[in-house]
């Protein structure tokens, strides 16, 4: 979990030398690694289902697409910055994103389905065996 804290490195703040406290956390130097970034996702599955949940706060379902090649679930966006407001502290992620999951080809992703509700993405597929061509799904 992040903390309000900046980023420490050996017990002590540290920041690059000439940078103001401002300067640093802006910097995309520092700070959290890509991966912290990436939303992070569930997968469940029953005898008839295979449920993918994905948290993706502040996104919108136009703000996101999913697609399927190959036995991999794909699902990629963006979370843009409000551009013309003056920062005084940031946290908060901002940009591209692209996530692959392999689910294997025995799901019927033709009849697959997506919501975007309370930042949380919800895709359902049928576990029968589809064809393997490339399928991209709307999201409601």
């Amino acid at each position: 979990m992040r903390s309000l804290i900046p980023w420490i490195r050996g017990g002590r703040r540290s920041t690059p030398a000439g940078m103001g406290t401002e300067t640093w956390l802006d910097s995309p130097d520092w700070g959290w690694s890509r991966l912290e970034q990436m939303p992070t996702l569930d997968v469940s599955e029953d005898e008839k289902r295979v449920t993918v949940r994905m948290e993706v706060p502040g996104l919108s379902k136009d703000d996101l697409r999913v697609t399927w090649e190959n036995g991999s679930l794909k699902v990629s966006g963006e979370k843009r910055e409000v551009r013309g407001q003056k920062r005084r502290y940031r946290e908060c992620s901002y940009g591209y994103f692209s996530r692959s999951v392999p689910l294997g080809k025995d799901l019927d992703w033709k009849s697959a389905k997506a919501t975007c509700r309370d930042g949380v993405l919800t895709i359902s597929l049928d576990k029968t065996p589809a064809g393997r061509e490339a399928v991209s799904v709307k999201v409601d």
